[in-house]
């Protein structure tokens, strides 16, 4: 199976995720975008990303053919016309909820995902779930059911 070269855009809370893609045998590259060149930064020194797959634009991860997949975790007013111009520059799309702001942004990227052949993913992310649940556990007789 070739792997694939996914480039995340926005970091504000998607940095947790380089890690993740940074690590997963199925990866081989990974882009990061941010117009926060501070975040680039971080991104750059944490994961050893290269100068060279660090960008401040969407648009330049669309142009570079070799990226399959775009996961886009920024705010959801950018959501539907991000995801519409991923899957019409002919890559999959993952992206955090809300898928879009209203019926016809949803049905434009059902448009765009049909037209494009690509696969599209509407991601659940939840920033604090994973430190409320390890707090949770440490607690003496703790129930998972009750929370």
């Amino acid at each position: 199976m070739k792997k694939l070269n996914v480039a995340l855009v926005g970091l504000g809370f998607g940095l947790e995720f380089v890690a993740i893609y940074c690590k997963h045998p199925d990866i081989d590259k990974v882009y990061v975008v941010d117009k926060n060149e501070k975040l680039l930064n971080i991104a750059k020194e944490r994961y050893s990303i290269p100068d060279e797959r660090c960008f401040t634009d969407l648009q330049d991860v669309l142009d570079i053919p070799e990226i399959d997949a775009v996961h886009l975790v920024t705010p959801p007013a950018t959501h539907a016309p991000f995801s519409v111009r991923v899957l019409n520059a002919g890559k999959h799309c993952g992206c955090t909820i809300p898928m879009g702001m209203s019926i016809q942004e949803l049905n434009d990227i059902i448009a765009a995902r049909k037209a494009s052949g690509k696969n599209y993913m509407f991601m659940e992310t939840t920033r604090e779930s994973s430190s409320i649940f390890r707090n949770f556990i440490k607690k003496e007789n703790s129930d998972v059911s009750s929370i």
